[in-house]
């Protein structure tokens, strides 16, 4: 049990250590593990769900694993970008400390600082060493706000887009292959079925005949009123 405690206790230290010399670093993985454990929760819901049809379960799960993969990769991708461009920006003396002397606001000297130039030490911070860890800390503070301003972009614009973009593919594509399923479907096995049925055209011929009697003749002595469409129709029924 000592020898557990011990163990996770030398393990703790080593984070915290690695933890002091890169901070973006530890929090970007962080968060990269976060999430990773988020999506597989995720996925084994739909995987523990007994309700789901096998299809539609085996849709959803390779939808999400696809549009989380892509995500966790944007994620890294744009938090090291905006991690190593924070630390560029010190490095070339376009982002520094306000308090830091203008003979020291350049490159080289920037350079000599934060790699705590022997020569430079001697010469120009004359053995104060004050500088040389403030500025190491003012780079790692640039660093792990950089990193954190590109996970936020990831999370919250990136990710979102593509996984939508994603989302889409996979449904017009299920969309697509239930076309061609129903497209592809084999004919009746009728052989009449798809010949045209002469009953109804005779049976309509032989109800127009029996409700539209012949028209009748004139005679001397039928009044002129029974050649009304109304009376010829009537005439039917008597």
């Amino acid at each position: 049990m000592n020898a557990q405690q011990s163990l996770w206790k030398q393990k703790i230290a080593k984070l915290a250590e690695y933890d002091i010399q890169h901070h973006a670093s530890l929090l970007k993985w962080t968060t990269l593990i976060i999430w990773a454990c988020s999506l597989a929760a995720e996925v084994g819901t739909f995987a523990a769900n007994k309700k789901l049809p096998p299809k539609e379960k085996s849709f959803i799960i390779k939808q999400e694993l696809t549009a989380g993969g892509i995500s966790l990769a944007i994620m890294y991708l744009l938090a090291d970008h905006f991690e190593k461009t924070g630390e560029r920006l010190v490095d070339k003396a376009k982002l520094l400390p306000g308090e830091l002397p203008p003979q020291w606001r350049n490159p080289d000297a920037i350079r000599k600082i934060l790699k705590a130039d022997a020569d430079f030490l001697k010469t120009a911070l004359k053995g104060d060493r004050a500088w040389i860890e403030k500025l190491g800390g003012f780079k790692k503070g640039v660093s792990v706000v950089a990193g954190t301003i590109g996970t936020i972009i990831a999370f919250n614009i990136t990710t979102p887009l593509i996984s939508n973009k994603i989302a889409s593919y996979f449904q017009n594509r299920s969309l697509a292959q239930k076309v061609n399923m129903a497209t592809a479907s084999p004919p009746s096995q009728n052989p009449t079925a798809n010949l045209p049925n002469p009953a109804p055209a005779a049976i309509s011929a032989m109800a127009s005949q029996a409700r539209m009697p012949a028209p009748l003749q004139p005679t001397p002595t039928m009044p002129y009123y029974r050649y009304s469409p109304f009376r010829q129709a009537m005439s039917v029924y008597r």
